[in-house]
């Protein structure tokens, strides 16, 4: 699989023991695949495909440069958001999926409730297609939770 980032230097070995997959190719410089419009950047193909949270580091290590694939929850900014909920299962560990939106894509994240928000949710005040509050417990993004329910109008 090929990834591309943009204006960034960077070395094999550095990639290789950032990503922890040996890297099949790596190109700075002008690249792309249109010759008559190369593009000034950094491509690597590895050997096997990374996972979403490795390539997620990579790109932080990079300095927050466009890469050329599909996001995935690894590369969405760990801040306090607003998601929609859309399901809840009170017998998972996580009982919440919240959409998230960024850049134009949906992403289902499982979350964890609080208490206050399981007591909510008991009490019929909130409901599936609600607006609500998310966090990241210490910026780890499998460590998602819902901390209130926006209120949409006055």
């Amino acid at each position: 699989m090929k990834y591309t980032w943009l204006k960034q230097r960077i070395t094999q070995v550095d990639v290789a023991n950032l990503i922890g997959t040996k890297v099949k190719q790596f190109t700075v410089g002008d690249i792309g695949d249109d010759e008559e419009n190369p593009v000034n950047g950094i491509e690597i193909e590895f050997d096997g495909e990374p996972t979403a949270q490795n390539l997620a580091k990579l790109d932080k290590e990079l300095g927050g440069l466009y890469r050329d694939k599909e996001l995935t929850i690894y590369d969405l900014p760990t801040s306090i958001h607003r998601a929609t909920l859309k399901s809840v299962d009170t017998g998972n560990p996580k009982p919440a999926i919240v959409t998230r939106q960024c850049q134009g894509q949906d992403f289902d994240i499982p979350a964890f409730v609080t208490e206050n928000i399981k007591d909510q949710w008991l009490a019929g005040d909130i409901q599936i297609g609600d607006i609500v509050l998310v966090t990241y417990c210490e910026e780890n993004p499998d460590d998602v939770i819902v901390i209130g329910k926006v209120f949409k109008s006055w």
